[in-house]
């Protein structure tokens, strides 16, 4: 990580992820191309969960790519000036 001083512990990013409004679950499609979406989530443990249809783009994709990445979005502050955001300290 570039910014070490941005970096959070573990339990720090569990909180993050608790706190959040919604988080954006970025995956690849089942031929290749990048597929994004915002999404409602909760959390038992390590592991996430979302509410979905049983059948769709979101399980094709996760069935060929089970490969995800997962951006939790809490409170945030665009700083327009500084071209930057400011984002909730947990």
């Amino acid at each position: 990580m570039r910014r070490t001083d941005r970096q959070m512990d573990r339990d720090s990013a569990w909180q993050a992820v608790d706190a959040c409004c919604f988080g954006t679950v970025s995956m690849l499609l089942p031929e290749g191309e990048p597929y994004c979406v915002p999404l409602s989530i909760a959390r038992i443990g390590e592991t996430l969960y979302f509410h979905c249809a049983q059948e769709g783009l979101k399980l094709k994709a996760l069935r060929k790519h089970p490969a995800v990445c997962v951006s939790c979005v809490g409170m945030a502050e665009p700083v327009h000036d500084k071209f930057t955001t400011r984002y909730t300290g947990w």
